[in-house]
């Protein structure tokens, strides 16, 4: 994704999600006093959101490669896989990214 942007079917997920997160969030009247009490508390004013909002919505493919460029850089991340390890192993050299470092719940290495 930082070198190649995302794909059309992942942007249009974006789209989606952040449609289905504003319904939520504002689809209440607790849900919009609480977006205009976080908003007083920050300093910022009521239709802070809405800007937002219509920031996020009309970003191009090219704005969103030219964030990713800026600000992913996957060579340090920490990932948390839940689930059968042989999937989650397989899934990551699928998708070309190095073998995982395994870790029990206390951070302690273990055996591949």
């Amino acid at each position: 994704m930082r070198a190649e942007g995302l794909a059309a079917p992942e942007i249009d997920k974006v789209r989606a999600l952040l449609n289905g997160e504003a319904l939520e969030t504002y689809g209440t009247l607790h849900g919009v006093a609480g977006s205009l009490a976080s908003n007083a508390a920050l300093g910022l004013p009521p239709d802070q959101d809405a800007k937002d909002l219509a920031s996020q919505r009309s970003a191009t493919p090219k704005d969103l490669a030219t964030l990713a460029s800026s600000y992913l850089d996957v060579s340090s991340v920490t990932l948390v896989l839940v689930g059968p390890k042989e999937t989650a192993i397989k899934a990551l050299a699928d998708s070309g990214l190095p073998k995982p470092e395994l870790v029990d719940a206390e951070g302690r290495s273990v055996a591949h």
